[in-house]
């Protein structure tokens, strides 16, 4: 029977480590596969950040649907940032500044995913900055910064540098921007943020009117990143150099660098860029007076346009060529391009209104499942409650049976200590009846025959005066000692209390001991209200037993004793200038003074402190408890 009970205790128990251990493996595949496609789906939200509209709503139901078949904190963070690109792209900027605060709620818990808060901090400032709300920005670029700069992640660090002088840039602080623009620049590895930071510096001058500067700027950018594989962005700067000639009026030049933009574009296959180069120089060959030359730029870059899907920028053409047309007073061909125009924007309105409806279905969902999760972790807080509420009164039993077994020991010790208690006061009184006896021997039986031997002596005629003198100074300096003795075995004014009598013994001591001077120090002795026999004669003792020690291995010269009295406590004080002693050998020293000592102030529970020096003394510090 016993064997069998053994043997299903065994079973059970490995069964519920085998529970545990497919649970954890369990946890452990799905957390792996959770964190693999995070890092699969991380970089992609980068990329589709600066994708068409439609491509980045594609990827935000991409990972709605991951997030579906495995739902994960670091999911739920992909798809809130993704979210709130879908409004920034919309300039919704407040709608997606309220979405990364969502999205920082899945990662600020774990310090480990302190980069993808910085980067919802960096997201947050670029909103700001596009509003306008530029300290705002800056708070939060300042956040990202430290992040970055305590993982010394410094591509990320110079992002930050380059969103910052971008925000000095449209504040208008020039100083400011030049600062950010070199702190930016210093990963010359990041080649688009070097050729942004480029860029924004020709602007800087540009906007300065430093044209000269911004146009030599612009000639050593496409000079130095054409030889570095800097291809992509060379267009940017022909069209940089093309605007500056364009406000010094120069259209040649103008023309040709606008061109040059084309040619960029057209090598690396920018259809978009292609097509606004040609309405740039659409707008030149108006100015020119070659209408023919531009409207064969703008029907050119129309087609882009459509090719492209990009209606908006089909209808700045359009209102364009409708002013055109009325400045020419083709009034009927201005009509037609406006019709062009209305149909435009009612398709660019078809659009918007698409958006906003897929954006308010995305807010939906997002707001229904945010119910979900509220339904479930109150039902969660609910469960988590009862638990508590369980263990709690699982622990309170625990606790109130505990506290039975500590009462019944306490019960017991402190019937112990009472016991102890009455022991010591019953060896406390012995010794006192002792002493009194003795003392009351000395004074009434040995004093007063000393006195009939003195007397005797005296009637002596036959002695040599000067032997009788002698024996009777002899006989007197005895019945003071024994006086001494008989008041230090019981003093008699400790029954008047402990002060009175340490006051006589100083004063005794001081008449006998002319070599040594007590000094009592009494402080607020009105507090001692509970007049104690037993810890007075005590206490007493101890005083007069470092008093002798001091007197007899110290040849102290002074001797201080402090009293201080409080509601719970005596304090007691008594320090001494004699040779002092290695306190170290006190547990092995032969006498039993000290021994004594020690004794008596732990029989009143009370605490003794001994220090010694051979250039300072020695020092007794000692509290008794009254209550």
């Amino acid at each position: 029977m016993a064997l069998s009970q053994i043997t299903k205790g065994t079973w059970y128990r490995a069964f519920v480590f085998m529970c545990v251990l497919i649970a954890c493996i369990s946890c452990d595949k799905l957390s792996d596969e959770c964190a693999s496609d995070f890092q699969l789906s991380y970089p992609k939200l980068q990329q589709y950040s600066n994708a068409e509209y439609d491509s980045l709503l594609n990827f935000y139901h991409q990972l709605d649907s991951l997030n579906l078949e495995q739902p994960s904190d670091l999911m739920a963070y992909l798809k809130k940032m993704a979210e709130s690109r879908l409004n920034y792209r919309d300039g919704e900027y407040v709608k997606s500044n309220a979405i990364i605060d969502d999205a920082l709620l899945y990662v600020k818990k774990d310090p480990s995913l302190d980069s993808l808060s910085a980067s919802c901090f960096m997201s947050k400032g670029i909103n700001f900055m596009m509003l306008a709300k530029y300290d705002s920005a800056f708070c939060y670029f300042y956040q990202a910064e430290k992040i970055y700069e305590r993982d010394k992640n410094m591509p990320s660090l110079c992002t930050v540098y380059g969103n910052m002088a971008k925000t000095f840039y449209n504040k208008g602080d020039i100083d400011k921007t030049r600062e950010y623009i070199d702190k930016a620049s210093q990963d010359s590895t990041y080649l688009p943020l070097l050729l942004s930071m480029t860029h924004l510096k020709a602007n800087l001058y540009g906007s300065m009117g430093l044209l000269d500067s911004a146009l030599l700027i612009d000639r050593q950018a496409i000079h130095f990143y054409s030889n570095k594989g800097g291809q992509l962005a060379l267009s940017s700067f022909y069209n940089n150099m093309a605007m500056c000639f364009v406000e010094k009026n120069d259209m040649d030049s103008a023309l040709f660098y606008y061109k040059k933009s084309y040619q960029a574009d057209s090598v690396c296959g920018f259809q978009m860029n292609m097509s606004i180069d040609l309405v740039l120089l659409a707008d030149i060959y108006y100015q020119l007076g070659d209408h023919r030359q531009a409207n064969l730029y703008y029907n050119r870059a129309l087609t882009i346009f459509s090719e492209e899907h990009s209606p908006d920028k089909k209808a700045l053409v359009f209102e364009v060529l409708a002013k055109h047309a009325r400045n020419e007073k083709k009034y009927q061909k201005a009509l037609q391009w406006q019709d062009s125009l209305m149909m435009i924007q009612q398709e660019i309105n078809d659009i918007d209104i698409n958006r906003t409806i897929e954006r308010l279905q995305i807010e939906y969902e997002s707001e229904k499942k945010k119910q979900q999760i509220e339904v479930q972790e109150r039902q969660l807080a609910i469960y988590k409650m009862i638990f508590i509420f369980v263990v709690i009164v699982f622990f309170l039993l625990i606790a109130l049976f505990l506290l039975y077994v500590q009462i019944k020991r306490k019960s017991a010790v402190l019937q112990a200590v009472e016991q102890d208690k009455k022991v010591l006061a019953m060896r406390i009184g012995m010794e006192k009846t002792e002493r009194s006896r003795i003392a009351r021997d000395l004074h009434d039986s040995i004093s007063q025959k000393l006195a009939v031997i003195q007397m005797y002596i005296s009637s002596l005629s036959s002695v040599e005066q000067a032997k009788t003198n002698e024996i009777s100074t002899l006989v007197k300096d005895v019945s003071a000692e024994i006086r001494v003795i008989s008041h230090n075995m019981f003093p008699k004014d400790l029954n008047k209390g402990l002060v009175p009598a340490l006051q006589y013994f100083c004063e005794q001591s001081n008449f006998v001991q002319a070599h040594t001077q007590f000094h009592l120090t009494v402080d607020n002795a009105e507090n001692y209200l509970i007049q104690n026999e037993n810890i007075d004669f005590v206490i007493y003792r101890i005083v007069q037993e470092i008093s002798n020690n001091a007197l007899k291995y110290a040849q102290a010269k002074h001797i201080d004793i402090i009293v201080t009295y409080s509601q719970s406590l005596i304090k007691i004080q008594i320090h001494d200038d004699g040779l002092g002693f290695d306190t170290s050998l006190r547990e092995t020293t032969k006498g039993t003074g000290l021994k004594n000592i020690f004794e008596r102030v732990k029989q009143l529970n009370g605490k003794i402190d001994l220090t010694s020096n051979s250039d300072k003394g020695t020092l007794f510090f000692i509290e008794i408890p009254t209550v």
